[in-house]
């Protein structure tokens, strides 16, 4: 142990070790943006996915967009405003104003005498309440105790819940509501205090006239009290209604609907004279019954549904809201009339525009940037000046216009992006099945595809043939078209004479017959295509969370380790480095030769960060990544609707001397730093001449230098005139970015933005065996026995949230937490797996949390 430590000692105490530079970059928008229409009229407003609907007393109706995480208001003026929520999915904002809580797609909303506010938080899964003053707390849901059988009795508060759908509340100051995969609905009291109401938990075809609570329910999502005083709940896994009352459950109105089957139904209300909506999410048409019996189709579809206090009611479909008069008569209260998604702002600004779901970049040679919007169904320009047009789609998904204009054919979830040498323009059309082709001049046809999803044409001509939903499109040196035919589990390739052959995988999805020919060789729904300057094809082979590389002798291999999730872009640096949008993960990461290195995201998806830099900022869902001319790699940030520029930059920029660098004094990597992490500071001349050393406590004066962190002394472990060992005070915790500010003899010598994240991992290479030896090929250790590895950069995150594989194998954690008299220094004790492995080296993989360590760790095997 002592041996070992005096190692790590050495490594901190000044010994200088060549490091590995990791690319940084500081992240700003380039397109897109939370505009929807606030302050404007609702007609005009952009809507994406509304899913729940209220109308108060007042005839104020609110919306909530679930695909756009927010609680919009329209006004009986028709103006619209957002009073919750900020467009980026989280949980945030808890007692303070609405207006700058985060919520994750929510469905049901409520509204009680008191003009309070029930939303169903379904991808927080609890229950929040908006109050009349516009503030927020969470009344259901925020605990780590399954609901189940047992919650019954206990503040909801403390609970947990699956998938909150629904909510209604009662004039009581309690509320009911629906968990949908749960299969039950539940009621909280005024106290606060959980019952269960309705279904066992277990799905199925409950039985009627018995106790609610002892019938089965499967799905159930709408809710609404009828006239007479009962509960109406919408089992839509069911397709049926059933009524509560007193405690006993019984169909309802199965005879009068027997006419009129329901199919999804999602969504239930009765008006002022006690006519019954309903809403179903998978028939064409709305129902109406009215209190005479009567069963009316209405023209317009619903995935939920909410009374006028006028009479009528309304709507929600999609990216409309539309209102149902008492003589059903239909108009357009809020959003979109065609009921999809709608795009904003060409001719204007592009990082004042709206996008929906950008999927896929492409350059042209002018510097133009174009944008396949997958939602939107569109391909949209931004030009160097920063100026958005559409340049191809009408926005309503359809297969038309080819021969004509771009701008008036229709597409269908667009996907991919490419320029062939002569300027045309390929889109990978996924939901057409289809290669589009848009010619300079801005005419569009087809180049391979039918508008049919299948498989043949191999050997004849491109446009005979079928593809299945293509999603990525590239063109390589020598101006062959290559295709990601996602579905058919094959990337296949257009020839100059327009033949089309598949060039990598069987068809069957898998991972088998690696290191062999890529024909023969398994994929799994490709989405990233992407060739290097030699004429090697990458693949983001995306359901095998991998990078595949098919080299010029027609061989495929995995590229790097298989650390991704469900990644759906890779592009190729000038200088051949690879670049991966992690979809999965909610990051970008380069492939080197030393590993996988993430270089933007937080790992937890959300939108932070722009203006600073890329490794603490959050993203979510990155799609696709393509590098401009300038050098500046360019994000299809998907799930927050922008397109985002990463920008590369030195970490630390030196006053008085170019140069100087900040690392993980364990992995020797730059990156971000930790709260209490032990860093090393390289540069020139911001030291003394002579190195002078600390034993630890480690002083805050050292040698005359100090150094400060946003303002606080970092205790030193080592100075001289290259080099600075410091460790990162607490203090920046919650913090994304910190200052660092360097004086010796009471003269500024460097300072520097750094980015800080909750932990950033670094492990020293000595691994220590139970005797006290350092493990090496000359003292390998058997499987299953324990060994000791060093890590700093732990920050926030607890001993518990510590993950260690040996290649692929977890190892078991027998003891991690400070090492003793060493601040700064994680010491981790752990089992190697006792399953078979070579003898030899393995790597080690070591985690905490979501934040992985660099590459470069190795167990020397018996």
């Amino acid at each position: 142990m002592l041996r070992a430590l005096s190692g790590i000692l050495c490594v901190l105490s000044g010994a200088i070790i060549p490091a590995l530079a990791q690319p940084v970059f500081r992240v700003q928008t380039l397109a897109g943006s939370n505009n929807a229409g606030d302050g404007g009229q609702a007609s005009r407003a952009i809507l994406q996915q509304a899913e729940g609907i209220a109308v108060d007393a007042g005839g104020t109706i609110y919306i909530a967009d679930a695909a756009d995480h927010r609680i919009r208001s329209v006004s009986v003026d028709g103006v619209i405003r957002t009073i919750a929520g900020d467009g980026s999915p989280g949980v945030s904002g808890d007692d303070g104003p609405a207006k700058n809580a985060r919520l994750n797609s929510p469905y049901g909303l409520s509204i009680d005498r008191q003009g309070n506010l029930y939303v169903a938080d379904l991808g927080n899964a609890r229950i929040r309440l908006i109050t009349p003053d516009g503030r927020i707390r969470t009344v259901a849901g925020v605990g780590s105790i399954p609901a189940g059988d047992s919650g019954d009795g206990s503040p909801a508060a403390s609970l947990q819940f699956k998938t909150p759908r629904n909510v209604l509340a009662d004039t009581n100051g309690g509320f009911y509501f629906s968990d949908f995969d749960a299969h039950r609905v539940y009621y909280v009291d005024f106290r606060g205090t959980l019952a269960t109401f309705a279904g066992t938990g277990n799905p199925g075809y409950g039985a009627d006239n018995v106790p609610a609570i002892r019938s089965a329910l499967r799905n159930p999502s709408g809710l609404a009290f009828e006239p007479l005083g009962g509960v109406i709940i919408v089992e839509s896994g069911s397709q049926r209604l059933r009524r509560v009352a007193r405690g006993t459950v019984t169909a309802y109105l199965a005879d009068a609907l027997r006419n009129y089957p329901l199919y999804s139904p999602t969504g239930v209300a009765f008006d002022n004279v006690g006519n019954l909506y309903i809403a179903d999410a998978r028939a064409t048409g709305a129902l109406k019954r009215t209190p005479q019996g009567d069963v009316i189709a209405l023209p317009v579809s619903g995935r939920t549904v909410a009374a006028d206090p006028r009479g009528g009611a309304y709507y929600a479909w999609n990216a409309s809201i539309y209102r149902v008069d008492p003589s059903n008569r239909l108009t357009l209260a809020a959003g979109s009339a065609t009921g999809i998604g709608e795009v904003s702002g060409d001719g204007g600004p592009a990082d004042t525009a709206r996008l929906l779901a950008p999927a896929a970049l492409a350059y042209d040679r002018e510097g133009n940037l174009y944008i396949a919007d997958e939602r939107a169904h569109c391909i949209r320009r931004v030009t160097p000046a920063g100026l958005i047009t559409t340049i191809a789609g009408t926005g309503k998904p359809a297969y038309s216009g080819d021969g004509g204009p771009a701008v008036k054919a229709a597409l269908n979830n667009p996907r991919g992006l490419a320029f062939d040498s002569n300027g045309f323009l390929y889109v990978a059309d996924s939901g057409n099945h289809a290669l589009r082709k848009i010619s300079p001049n801005g005419l569009i046809s087809s180049a391979a595809g039918n508008g049919f999803p299948g498989f043949r044409g191999d050997g004849g001509p491109a446009s005979a043939a079928q593809l299945n939903s293509p999603s990525a499109v590239a063109v390589d040196p020598n101006s062959d078209i290559f295709i990601a035919d996602s579905a058919n589990h094959r990337v296949r390739r257009i020839n100059r004479g327009g033949i089309l052959t598949t060039y990598a995988g069987s068809g069957a999805p898998g991972l088998a017959y690696e290191g062999s020919a890529a024909v023969f060789a398994q994929l799994n729904e490709p989405r990233g295509l992407a060739f290097d300057l030699a004429g090697n094809l990458y693949i983001a082979d995306t359901a095998n969370n991998r990078i595949r590389r098919v080299d010029l002798t027609g061989l495929l291999t995995t590229v790097g380790e298989p650390v991704f999730a469900s990644p759906r872009g890779v592009t190729v640096a000038p200088d051949g480095s690879i670049y991966v949008a992690d979809t999965g993960k909610n990051r970008i990461c380069q492939i080197t030769d030393a590993g996988v290195i993430k270089i933007a995201g937080a790992d937890s998806p959300g939108f932070s960060g722009d203006g600073g830099l890329a490794a603490g900022a959050q993203f979510q869902s990155p799609a696709a990544l393509v590098f401009d001319t300038l050098g500046n790699l360019v994000i299809a940030d998907m799930g927050n609707a922008r397109v985002r520029q990463l920008r590369p930059e030195a970490l630390l920029i030196s006053v008085l001397q170019d140069g100087a660098r900040v690392y993980n004094s364990a992995s020797n990597f730059e990156g971000p730093v930790a709260p209490g992490m032990l860093a090393s500071i390289r540069g020139e001349t911001f030291g003394p001449t002579e190195p002078a050393a600390a034993a630890a406590p480690w002083p805050r004066l050292l040698a005359e230098v100090d150094v400060y962190v946003d303002g606080e002394a970092a205790p030193l472990l080592y100075v001289s005139a290259q080099q600075i060992n410091l460790q990162i005070p607490s203090s920046v915790a919650g913090r994304r970015e910190a200052r660092i500010e360097i004086y010796h003899r009471g003269v500024r010598r460097a300072q520097a933005a750094v980015a800080v994240a909750e932990a950033a991992p670094g492990v020293f290479s000595q691994i220590l065996l139970e005797d006290g030896r350092v493990n090496s090929p000359q003292n390998p250790v058997a499987r299953g026995a324990i060994v000791t590895i060093f890590a700093t950069g732990a920050g926030i995150l607890p001993p518990s949230s510590i993950d260690v594989r040996v290649g692929l194998m977890p190892a078991q954690i027998v003891w991690a937490g400070p090492a003793p008299g060493l601040p700064g220094l994680l010491q981790v004790n752990l089992r190697l797996p006792t399953g078979f492995f070579p003898p030899g080296s393995q790597a080690i993989h070591f985690r905490i949390g979501a934040n992985s360590a660099p590459p470069g760790l190795f167990v020397y095997l018996q």
